[in-house]
């Protein structure tokens, strides 16, 4: 089994038991904690590798971080554990207290078994950086956040890497805002410079009133076209085979002419049964069937959170979830069935429509994803 496999299966177990630890701290670490560090290879039951209760630095004999993980006999990383449903935010100062005792430590993390915030001292030699320089949701966990966490495993890790890799994260989070902002809302310089070499004209504040939404228009012209064609991907050089969900051009489509048939009613008639038990009679849900899929949405087609693919000899359906957030939900066993589709939908096989009761609650959170985040594709 492969260390994404393994946190998918850690994600799973979490979500059932967290309901059972709220409130309890002793209890998180037992049963969310401690078996997340396991996952990681480390041997929680070795006094050489994890120490509990772990005095740290110069702090008063009262104040004790609850665990502290050894390298070669040397405390790389302090771990301070919250109970299920604690703010973490609220215990920063609480962490950067042990840390800042600690001379030479580098790592630090606070956690609720859910949530997971890893510090570092980036801005300054042994004080606690006030933003965790990696986050993130067990239960939301991102592919990409998984390759990062690849690198806290016990047989890998590295301090002096990992705080490289910690400010390289610290830059790009930087970089990704700043190009969000320019998507959004482009400055009189960047349009200046993007349209410096094409305008024959002087670039006045009259121009710069002109240019604006062409620049704005043109980014978002170029960066779907990138999508669409899979340069991302390229670029990234991924080199994992995933099943990619198929989108249907509108010329494409037009082509061909859809059938609907009754089981695609039926799984219609039963997801909608689904959604309003759970989120009422009001939810505005139609069908829209296509060529070469049977498409669930909500008032229009831009709002989709379900797409049945039931014409080929191996039926499926699409949901606007991301794999390992619906892995998460159904449970690992579910797992062997889900695939990764785009970064926010996933494939998972079916053996027809009698088949999406067990899929009930992926299917409500898919809805509930694309009301409440407004979603286009």
């Amino acid at each position: 089994m492969g260390f994404a496999e393994d946190v998918y299966r850690l994600a799973s177990q979490v979500s059932n038991r967290k309901d059972h630890c709220k409130g309890n701290e002793e209890l998180t670490k037992h049963s969310l904690i401690l078996p997340f560090f396991e996952m990681l290879g480390y041997d929680t039951h070795d006094p050489t590798v994890l120490v509990p209760e772990y005095k740290a630095g110069f702090a008063s004999n009262k104040e004790k971080i609850d665990y502290a993980i050894f390298l070669k006999g040397v405390p790389v990383l302090f771990v301070e554990a919250k109970a299920i449903g604690e703010k973490l935010e609220n215990f920063d100062a609480q962490l950067a207290k042990y840390f800042n005792s600690t001379l030479g430590l580098k790592l630090a993390v606070i956690t609720n078994g859910v949530r997971y915030r890893f510090f570092t001292d980036l801005k300054e030699p042994n004080i606690l950086d006030p933003d965790p320089f990696f986050e993130f949701n067990l239960e939301t966990i991102t592919t990409e956040e998984i390759k990062t966490l690849e690198d806290f495993q016990a047989d890998s890790f590295n301090p002096s890497e990992l705080v490289t890799k910690a400010e390289n994260l610290v830059y790009l989070r930087a970089l990704k805002r700043k190009f969000r902002s320019l998507f959004r809302d482009p400055s009189d310089e960047f349009i200046r410079f993007m349209a410096g070499d094409i305008f024959p004209r002087k670039i006045t504040a009259n121009a710069l009133e002109r240019l604006s939404p062409l620049v704005r228009e043109a980014m978002s012209v170029v960066l779907v076209e990138m999508v669409s064609q899979g340069l991302s991907q390229e670029i990234a050089k991924i080199e994992e085979t995933t099943l990619t969900v198929p989108e249907i051009q509108p010329e494409e489509e037009s082509k061909a002419v859809a059938v609907t048939t009754e089981e695609e009613l039926a799984a219609f008639q039963a997801i909608y049964r689904m959604v309003a038990d759970d989120c009422g009679e009001d939810t505005k849900i139609t069908h829209k069937d296509t060529a070469q899929y049977f498409g669930i949405q909500v008032e229009k087609r831009t709002r989709w959170f379900a797409r049945l693919f039931f014409n080929g000899a191996q039926k499926y359906a699409v949901l606007r979830i991301p794999a390992v957030q619906a892995t998460a939900l159904l449970g690992a066993e579910a797992h062997s069935e889900i695939y990764t589709g785009s970064p926010d939908s996933c494939r998972i096989n079916v053996g027809g429509s009698d088949d999406l009761k067990k899929l009930r609650v992926a299917i409500v959170a898919a809805y509930k994803l694309v009301t409440s985040a407004e979603v286009t594709a």
